[in-house]
């Protein structure tokens, strides 16, 4: 427990988060996740370019599973 908050950080590629945030909801149950792409000052072209490619790549797929499962995600607000 003592990890807890560092062990769910989600980060890294569109398919290591996907394998991330599937893992956090198999061991916790079903979720719903906060998402920030905007740490330590980061320029806002970069946090622009996060959240585009997690638009894109991750949401989908995401929000393809099957009903319960993580991807049942109904909306994305950008």
């Amino acid at each position: 427990m003592e990890n807890l908050y560092v062990n769910n950080q989600v980060f890294g590629t569109p398919q290591e988060c996907i394998d991330q945030m599937n893992a956090i909801q198999e061991m916790a149950g079903p979720a719903t996740f906060n998402v920030s792409f905007s740490y330590a000052g980061l320029p806002y072209e970069d946090v622009h370019k996060q959240m585009k490619l997690f638009a894109e790549k991750c949401l989908p797929v995401l929000q393809a599973a099957e009903p319960g499962a993580l991807a049942a995600v109904p909306h994305c607000l950008l």
